[in-house]
């Protein structure tokens, strides 16, 4: 029984170990601030779960923004960004897109947007939108993961909540 158990524990070590496993995991529903900009575009009474969420609106084209350092998600500065939110709409003809930007210094080296619209079936329900982004083969480990809703038409209330970031 004993040999058991200590090959059960080599064999969680071996798959834990695992190139191809998830290396990194994050998640925010706005009910702490995490990584979080510090704009206050965070309001209370609409949210998928919690008490918050984040908003984008005629006035506001960007949401609240995760910015996570590459060094904090990867053993190794290469992979792939993958990133789910919900959204609810107040307008079924709201346009928006869900984004994920590699940034160094302020500038963008490699984003991905995906519209919101294919997942918003009806206003005033929420719907699970998806995204990735494969990262440069040789990225820098100071570069920087920013997270963000872009209200990229300007018009209609779009609600962001329950962002998750998984990376492999």
């Amino acid at each position: 029984m004993k040999h058991v158990f200590v090959l059960v524990v080599i064999i969680a070590l071996i798959e834990g170990c695992s190139k191809n496993k998830v290396e990194s995991f994050y998640d925010n529903n706005f009910e702490a601030q995490g990584n979080w900009s510090e704009s206050p575009l965070i309001i209370k009474g609409h949210a998928k779960s919690g008490l918050y969420s984040t908003i984008t609106d005629s006035s506001i084209e960007y949401s609240q923004t995760a910015r996570i350092k590459i060094a904090d998600l990867f053993n190794k500065p290469s992979g792939t960004v993958k990133v789910s939110a919900w959204v609810m709409t107040k307008d079924s003809d709201s346009k928006a897109k869900l984004v994920i930007s590699l940034d160094k210094e302020g500038k963008s080296l490699v984003w991905n947007g995906i519209d919101i619209k294919p997942a918003v079936k009806n206003a005033e329900n929420w719907y699970e939108v998806t995204c990735e982004l494969k990262l440069p083969a040789k990225t820098d480990t100071s570069a920087t993961i920013l997270i963000y809703g872009w209200n990229n038409s300007g018009n209609g209330l779009v609600f962001w909540d329950d962002f998750k970031v998984k990376v492999e």
